[in-house]
């Protein structure tokens, strides 16, 4: 094909697993019947990555690995368990583009925000290629109705918290989704949001076309 796309997920796709492994399932199916499919797995959503679940059967994908070291490569989940506040070692980067070594893909598709920085560590390898982020929503945004929330119910304290976390996403949206060429989300009005606060060049929902 003459085509080809990176896909980086942080979770094995699955037709049967959580929502987000669903998600990885029916986006990789949907792009290796479009392109030539490159699929790499960051396991930060995976229960246990050192026993990784079978591949999908029935996914055609031209290479697949799993990007994962036990050495404190990455630092999977520091905040509760949340992967959304997992920190990523600037090493993890450069294991990605190892992983590629001969491939050229025309697009790059990473799955959730917390996988963003890696667009960074990416460009170096893949100047030309165009970078989309698949976010389903804006972090800041979901977080702030939770304070709203919290708020009505007289619930001080975890509202300050939860505040302090939307200032923090603020900050890491305006400083990764600038990188990314486009942004996937579910609702039409995080894409308006998008394009408003000019934290991407583009703001689109749902998967398209190379």
């Amino acid at each position: 094909m003459s085509r080809s796309v990176l896909l980086v997920t942080p979770i094995m796709p699955s037709a049967a697993g959580p929502g987000l492994a669903m998600r990885a399932d029916r986006i990789a199916r949907a792009l290796a019947k479009r392109a030539e499919l490159h699929l790499r797995v960051v396991p930060l959503q995976d229960l246990d990555p050192h026993a990784p679940p079978p591949w999908p059967p029935g996914l055609g994908v031209a290479s697949r690995e799993r990007v994962w070291t036990d050495a404190g490569v990455l630092h999977r989940i520091r905040h509760r368990g949340s992967p959304e506040r997992a920190r990523l070692s600037p090493r993890l980067g450069d294991l990605l583009r190892d992983s590629l070594q001969g491939l050229s893909p025309r697009v790059v598709l990473v799955l959730r925000h917390y996988l963003a920085p890696l667009a960074v560590a990416l460009r170096s390898a893949l100047p030309s290629a165009r970078y989309v982020l698949d976010l389903d929503e804006l972090e800041s945004h979901a977080r702030d109705r939770m304070v709203t929330l919290r708020r009505l119910r007289g619930e001080r304290r975890p509202a300050d918290a939860l505040a302090r976390q939307v200032a923090d996403y603020r900050h890491r949206e305006q400083r990764d989704l600038p990188c990314y060429d486009q942004l996937w989300v579910s609702p039409r009005t995080e894409a308006e949001r998008g394009e408003t606060e000019d934290v991407a060049r583009r703001g689109q929902g749902g998967p398209q076309g190379d």
